[in-house]
């Protein structure tokens, strides 16, 4: 389950308390919030080190002060960088609307208009 620590091998704290732990056996991050409550679990095994996310016995975790999450993949001899998103990051790094998004929803906007259009008649 969530809270199932197999091999816990790592652990960091960010600025807002938040616990990064690695957990080896089941080649994951799991995240907690100060009260101790699981927010997030992420990774998978890979066995061949190429995914970003993709562990082989994650070990050393690390938060840096503009609040990069970096975890040290020990069997795969490498680390991966994570870009930890919260409100604050959110506000100083909007992230803006894709192409794709955007033409989705315009065109819902449209179907929505016409079908309110066609009720008035």
């Amino acid at each position: 389950g969530p809270l199932d620590f197999q091999l816990p091998k790592g652990s960091a704290i960010n600025r807002d308390g938040h616990l990064f732990l690695t957990e080896s056996r089941q080649n994951r991050v799991m995240i907690f919030n100060m009260e101790g409550k699981s927010l997030q679990t992420f990774g998978t095994r890979d066995n061949v080190g190429k995914m970003v996310g993709g562990f082989l016995l994650p070990r050393g975790i690390f938060v840096d002060k503009k609040e990069r999450l970096y975890v040290v993949d020990a069997l795969n001899k490498k680390f991966d960088e994570f870009q930890i998103v919260n409100e604050e990051w959110l506000k100083e790094n909007p992230i803006k609307e894709s192409e794709a998004a955007k033409t989705s929803r315009e065109e819902e906007e449209m179907k929505k208009k016409k079908k309110a259009g066609s009720k008035d008649r």
